[in-house]
């Protein structure tokens, strides 16, 4: 059986309160102050996380960037929280490759901070 400690985070329904973590599993981190937890090892998957985007970066400017990537297939903003993005692709393959070549922090724009690039939850 595994062993789970108990980690500081937000529990059920974004209630901050204690959640179960697996032995030598990092987190919770929240990078970009969304609002909850996000894990820095999140397996790869075809849906990119985008975090810390800044306000004067639209939706275009983003599909301008990956339409030139292999398997790119769109964009997805959440409305209400232009700090964040999903960036989908075909395959896991596609997405590795977009992922690797941005790197985990991306200097979209010149004196703001990186935007942050995880996978996003499965």
């Amino acid at each position: 059986m595994r062993q789970v400690e108990s980690k500081p985070g937000l529990g059920i329904a974004g209630i901050p309160g204690i959640i179960p973590q697996p032995m030598g599993v990092p987190g919770p981190y929240n990078y970009a102050g969304v609002g909850g937890p996000v894990l820095t090892a999140n397996l790869p998957n075809k849906i990119l996380f985008l975090q810390q985007i800044p306000s004067q970066v639209n939706k275009q400017e983003l599909e301008h960037t990956f339409r030139s990537m292999y398997g790119f297939v769109e964009v997805r903003t959440v409305p209400g929280k232009s700090s964040i993005a999903f960036v989908e692709f075909e395959d896991e393959g596609s997405a590795i490759e977009a992922k690797n070549v941005l790197g985990n922090e991306w200097n979209l724009k010149e004196g703001q901070p990186p935007v942050l690039i995880t996978f996003a939850k499965r």
